[in-house]
């Protein structure tokens, strides 16, 4: 067992053994070494915020009551007195919050504590919804960020790793934290936006998003971003699915975004900077768009916990058993994805950040992804209603077998995008 502590508390993490079901190559358990500037730090996911939870309770760091129309909280994530913690210090932390039975339709913005709030949104929601959407966000120097809801609603905040500081700049493939900072709203846009037919597909591509350099605050040579995609559904609009990918390359077979034609929807993207410093986005069907960078990944040799971007590539998809790519676990049922070893991630990747979609659920729930060969942990990945087809991003430490394990709470297809993959964290687990 290990402890870390959360917040102002101690709270003790088991870690104890699942089946071992995956087919990838074994591997030794990785050494433990201070990650470079941006490194990532993967952590075993515990809830830090519930709401729901009554004052009183010992489930989470920090319960009720729920936060009130045009409120702003903060939350310490760790205490900064903890000798676990990088030497360096931390820089940002990667949370996934989930949004539960709003009052209205709004929004959360998510930022570092004590600096103004931006303007940006982190999830988006209408009234009675049940929404995540994965955030990496700067925290301040106690630890701390801010989170404001637009309208009266509960909160549930997982945390699922932690970056290094990075005082000067982050090392090769360390991780940058912004203030976040919009970079396109096609709402706001008199002439709306150009859609550019995409051969041997429908819809269409938003091409040549300037996403480091010129007017954004990313370095001109950053590899990745990290941008929260908005879809906001026009009149008429069916539904569909928004995939970002690197300009210059080839439309792939991987979506980041799935909308209804009815309601806003919203997804952290990390995509691979491409040709003349911008990304593009397909859309399936037209729809506005509205983009905000909360980070980046920095050019040079790897840092220690340095983040490698692919091609968006599908690693797992349970409507296409033939394709390969997971094996189910022999207690459960539910699906071990194999990352190692496969599509370019090599045996030395020790996390992974993947976008994880749920498709057509028999029942309300939720779906939980970790480390493969560790214990199911008391978090969510992404949260559903019935029927629904609903994405998120998930960044996750890989288990000893090289892969993650997934579970759903009700019967419902999965499909598992793989955007890139850490070496060597520090591993505070």
């Amino acid at each position: 067992m290990s402890s870390l502590r959360r917040g102002l508390l101690l709270v003790t993490v088991a870690v104890a053994g699942l089946v071992s079901v995956s087919a990838g190559p074994a591997r030794a358990a990785s050494a433990v070494l201070e990650p470079g500037a941006g490194g990532f730090v993967a952590v075993t996911p515990f809830r830090l915020v519930d709401t729901r939870e009554v004052a009183t309770s010992t489930a989470v760091v920090y319960a009720g009551p729920r936060l009130g129309a045009g409120e702003t909280a903060s939350f310490r994530v760790f205490d900064p007195a903890d000798a676990t913690l990088p030497a360096a210090g931390l820089g940002a932390v990667v949370l996934n919050v989930t949004v539960v039975n709003p009052d209205a339709a709004g929004f959360l913005t998510v930022w570092p504590a004590g600096q103004a709030q931006p303007l940006a949104s982190a999830v988006n929601f209408q009234r009675g919804e049940v929404v995540p959407n994965a955030v990496t966000v700067q925290m301040s120097a106690d630890l701390r960020v801010s989170v404001y809801s637009k309208v009266a609603t509960d909160v549930v905040i997982d945390v699922l790793g932690v970056y290094a500081a990075a005082p000067n700049g982050p090392g090769g493939g360390g991780f940058g934290g912004l203030q976040p900072q919009r970079l396109l709203d096609t709402r706001a846009d008199a002439s709306g936006v150009t859609y550019t037919p995409t051969a041997g597909v429908t819809g269409g591509v938003y091409g040549g998003l300037m996403v480091a350099g010129g007017t954004t605050t990313v370095p001109a040579d950053a590899v990745a971003v990290v941008l929260n995609v908005t879809a906001v559904p026009r009149a008429g609009s069916a539904a569909g699915y928004v995939t970002a990918y690197p300009t210059g390359r080839s439309l792939p077979k991987a979506s980041n975004l799935n909308t209804d034609g009815r309601r806003i929807a919203a997804n952290q993207v990390t995509v691979k900077v491409g040709t003349g410093d911008k990304v593009d986005l397909y859309v399936h069907t037209p729809t506005d768009l509205v983009v905000d960078v909360m980070g980046y990944y920095a050019a040079g040799a790897l840092v220690r916990g340095g983040f490698t971007p692919i091609e968006p590539t599908r690693f797992m998809d349970t409507r296409d058993p033939a394709a390969g790519g997971y094996v189910p676990d022999p207690a459960t049922g539910q699906p071990v994805c194999t990352v190692v070893d496969r599509f370019g991630v090599p045996t030395t990747a020790e996390a992974v950040v993947i976008n994880v979609t749920v498709v057509d659920p028999k029942a309300g729930g939720y779906v939980t992804v970790w480390p493969d060969t560790l214990a199911q942990p008391v978090a969510s990945s992404l949260n559903y209603t019935v029927g629904q087809v609903v994405p998120n991003a998930v960044t996750v430490g890989l288990g000893a077998a090289g892969g993650v394990a997934l579970s759903s709470k009700a019967p419902a297809d999965l499909v598992v995008d793989v955007a890139g993959w850490f070496t060597s964290p520090y591993r505070l687990v």
